[in-house]
């Protein structure tokens, strides 16, 4: 296969993966209001396997600069989706309802690993289609609902889980199969120069010492966290603290996630035309005022349409963070940096979720508002601390 023929064929591979990445996210939810039933469980365990996914999730990703070194991106990959499809099948024959938490951990994993490798290797090969790459994230979580809806409405959940888990062991061939693709050095764009070379991988207590990498780490919790919480809370905070319209609030909440699709879509199109640290500063001013308009609530028209303006601000921000990792980060520390950010991904939007609930207790709903905002500004703080440190940091090897 020509060079540029392979280059599309792994890119391929990789949206497709994403795409699945996304798919189990939208099963669950969905699912549960039966699964429970069948299972034992009652309502509220679902935050219990909630938890398990995000612990294996988080070690996966932590790990996933070792595991690479030493497995693989093809290899990794392979055995990633067949861990996560095990999973899949397992949620449907667990006899016991808090073994569906330990199912949990073992999708962590197995999800985790695939999002930190996937992300890896397309800053490395091809950074600009991270922001493409993300964007398949969104279809997943889109299209999981779907599945399972049609699942309900023909079969039983069951069948939702094992129409995905079948797909994810068709990644698995696919991966297997392709491996020494991976890890060949070559560029995917088919260009005859040379991709990044791959280095040997730090000690992950050598990375860790890294303050740069902190600021980073810190950054992925706080926004994960907020994109999740400005998601997931607002139609909350309308129609009970604003007594906006159901339907209303519905429709801004979709405008929200379709702005940030759409975001993440053409992002890459825009850092092709004009600077990424200038789209990066421009994004963060914009989510900032989007938060403060919702807070100081002057009009509710005007607080509801700053809800896809937030949507399409914080588009941006995961995959240039990544892909950007490369810039602030010496080689061997590349890959550990990557997996120790996107575990604090994963962690951070659960946890600010549970601090939501927790402060909403002590002060009201509408307290999310002004938590919101200010998360907001420590995310825009933190862009630029990085960025400031980056380029102090190239201006002295200069």
């Amino acid at each position: 296969m020509k060079k540029s023929g392979m280059g599309l064929f792994l890119l391929v591979i990789a949206f497709i993966a994403f795409i699945s990445l996304g798919l189990p996210d939208g099963l669950l939810g969905v699912a549960w209001p039966s699964m429970h039933l069948s299972i034992g469980a009652p309502i509220n365990a679902l935050g219990a396997i909630g938890i398990g996914v995000t612990a294996g999730y988080v070690i996966s990703t932590v790990l996933s600069g070792k595991l690479v070194a030493l497995l693989g991106i093809g290899k990794l990959l392979a055995l990633s989706c067949a861990l996560t499809a095990t999973a899949l099948f397992s949620y449907t024959i667990v006899p016991i309802w808090w073994m569906a938490m330990l199912v949990g951990i073992m999708a962590g994993l197995g999800g985790g690993a695939i999002d930190a490798a996937i992300n890896n290797y397309i800053s490395h090969h091809h950074r600009t289609l991270l922001f493409l790459l993300h964007a398949m994230f969104g279809i997943g979580t889109t299209t999981g609902p779907i599945i399972m809806n049609i699942a309900l409405n023909t079969a039983t959940w069951r069948s939702g889980y094992w129409a995905v888990g079948i797909f994810q062991v068709g990644l698995a061939l696919t991966f297997f199969f392709t491996a020494h693709l991976w890890d060949d050095g070559k560029n995917t764009d088919g260009s005859d120069s040379e991709a990044p070379k791959q280095v040997e991988p730090a000690r992950l207590r050598d990375t860790i010492k890294l303050p740069i990498v902190w600021f980073g780490v810190a950054f992925f919790f706080l926004y994960t966290g907020t994109e999740a919480s400005v998601g997931q809370w607002s139609y909350t905070l309308f129609t009970k603290t604003r007594e906006t319209d159901p339907n209303t609030a519905a429709f801004f909440i979709s405008a929200y996630w379709g702005a940030f699709t759409f975001g993440r879509v053409v992002s890459g199109l825009i850092v092709r035309r004009i600077s990424e640290h200038v789209f990066m500063r421009f994004s963060m001013v914009a989510m900032v005022v989007g938060e403060l308009v919702m807070l100081l609530n002057i009009n509710e028209t005007i607080s509801l349409l700053c809800l896809p303006l937030v949507g399409f601000a914080v588009a941006p921000m995961f995959p240039s963070m990544v892909g950007s990792t490369q810039d602030r980060i010496a080689p061997e520390h590349v890959s550990n940096t990557i997996g120790f950010q996107i575990g604090a991904a994963g962690f951070g939007g659960g946890l600010i979720l549970v601090f939501g609930t927790a402060v909403s207790g002590l002060f009201g709903l509408p307290v999310i508002f002004l938590t919101n905002l200010m998360f907001a500004v420590a995310i825009f703080v933190l862009y630029e601390l990085i960025h400031a440190k980056t380029r102090a940091m190239k201006q002295a090897s200069a």
